[in-house]
């Protein structure tokens, strides 16, 4: 499941999931339209606050298919 997947199943705005995520609302609208990737740690923060929902492999799986 990639994060707008998460964000759209469990219906949270950018700003609720920011919070629960710990990061900040532009690096978050960054991450999900695909302006930045993570670093390996914010990936591991995101898979721990979305209880292993949205995995550093996602992020790999989403650069494959976009290239």
């Amino acid at each position: 499941m990639n994060l707008q997947s998460y964000r759209n199943e469990h219906d949270l705005t950018i700003d609720q999931l920011a919070t629960q995520l710990g990061i900040a609302r532009n690096t978050l609208t960054s991450l999900l339209y695909g302006h930045r990737q993570p670093s390996m740690r914010m990936a591991l923060l995101i898979e721990d606050r979305t209880g292993g929902k949205v995995t550093p492999r996602t992020w790999h799986d989403d650069q494959q298919a976009a290239g």
